[in-house]
């Protein structure tokens, strides 16, 4: 109903695009792929079966749909021991942010402190938002797993849950069967005596099998934008009005732009700061675009509740997380 006027030269270029991929498309580089993906992702041998090409089919579906997902989840962390914490006795703390993360306990219980109250749980629990810090001892676990979705705060959550993302905001922190159902509790069963590779490949499945097609504003947005995501790179990616994309924002995260883009920030001057041990302020003031340093030691006392210097002696989680990426972890592992 909508192929008339303009629109007809865009139908007409989408079928020209459409065409010209099949004809270039490298069907022996997917060939080639799927041998790779079968050699690399044990748990999905049984569906490669060359005298059955229904079974291949669901294999490709799976492979296509763990590789989609991967726009929403960062990184999966399976940790078997916390030396790094049982050396240290302090809390945890990790500082307010945009990282939705799902924290599956498999070996003990997770004591943690949030505005003000003390909390210990041996269930899957859905960290979405965090409003202020929160200190976590890890000392009672010994093997967990962590899914971290991308940093785009609830937006990253959309194609898996049914709640929207207000109600996420008035409670940030809650029970994963409350989002997800009784099978999050299945899932952490099944989890405990499997190995690193097979709880990744399980936590995926989990996943696509709750997986719907909603991409949602924040993520087409940052998908188009790429690194350089601001609101003037958003209004001139959108032709959008600042009203437009503010009610965009606050219906898939929960909050404003402003707020998104500044916690966004603050976690990746967080992250620098932690990993470089850099202490030249100016630096990030002009990296980050901050006005000048007084803007930037005001923000990051805001958010971390310390100044810079402090925050680099503080026992943060990123200082024991492992440098995992989704990609790195999943598909290109050595066997």
């Amino acid at each position: 109903m909508w192929d008339n006027g303009r629109n007809s030269k865009r139908v007409a270029l989408f079928i020209y695009a459409f065409k010209q991929t099949e004809k270039e498309f490298d069907r022996e580089a997917l060939a080639a792929l799927e041998k790779e993906v079968e050699r690399i992702i044990p748990h999905l041998s049984v569906f490669v079966d060359n005298r059955h090409r229904n079974r291949l089919n669901v294999c490709r579906l799976k492979v296509m749909a763990h590789t989609y997902i991967e726009k929403y989840i960062a990184s999966i962390w399976v940790s078997e021991t916390t030396n790094a914490a049982e050396t240290d006795t302090r809390p945890t703390i990790s500082y307010p942010g945009i990282t939705p993360e799902l924290f599956i306990p498999l070996r003990g219980h997770l004591d943690y402190w949030y505005r003000g109250k003390q909390y210990s749980t041996t269930q899957s629990t859905l960290f979405a938002f965090l409003h202020e810090n929160i200190y976590t001892d890890l000392s009672s676990l010994k093997k967990f797993v962590i899914v971290s979705f991308r940093s785009r705060a609830l937006a990253s959550l959309l194609p898996f849950i049914s709640i929207r993302p207000i109600e996420l905001i008035r409670q940030p922190i809650v029970p994963a069967r409350q989002i997800f159902g009784e099978s999050s509790n299945e899932l952490q069963k099944g989890l405990v005596d499997k190995n690193e590779k097979q709880i990744i490949a399980e936590v995926l499945d989990f996943l696509q099998d709750r997986f719907t097609d909603i991409s949602g504003f924040i993520t087409e947005v940052a998908d188009e934008v790429g690194p350089d995501f601001s609101l003037q790179t958003i209004r001139q990616c959108t032709n959008y009005s600042y009203s437009t994309i503010e009610r965009r924002f606050k219906e898939e995260t929960g909050i404003s732009p402003k707020k998104y883009l500044t916690l966004k920030r603050f976690k990746s001057v967080v992250a620098s700061i932690i990993e470089t041990n850099n202490t030249d302020w100016m630096d990030y003031v002009v990296r980050f675009g901050y006005h000048d340093q007084s803007h930037f030691i005001k923000e990051i006392r805001k958010y971390a509740g310390v100044s810079p210097s402090q925050l680099i002696n503080q026992k943060n989680l990123l200082m024991l997380r492992p440098d995992l990426s989704f990609l790195t972890k999943f598909y290109n592992e050595k066997m």
